[in-house]
């Protein structure tokens, strides 16, 4: 999915880009981290729709399972 969708002319997002060179100086590995451990354990802070759009921001395709999943879903959503 992730190299059909590039073809057509997409920037997809999937884990490969999170521990790719360009994002790892943005820390979205750390980020993800952050989010998962606020909602699993209840340490930290939580992710907000604005915080996701950071990571986000630059792609129009998110091939993450786990954005699909009820793991990070934020309460207002």
């Amino acid at each position: 999915m992730y190299s059909a969708f590039n073809k057509l002319g997409y920037r997809s997002y999937h884990m490969l880009e999170a521990a790719g060179p360009s994002n790892s100086k943005d820390h979205h590995i750390n980020c993800w981290q952050e989010a998962l451990y606020y909602k699993v354990y209840g340490v930290g802070r939580p992710y907000l729709p604005a915080d996701f759009d950071k990571i986000l921001q630059n792609y129009s395709v998110s091939l993450l399972f786990i954005i699909g999943t009820n793991l990070l879903h934020w309460d207002y959503f």
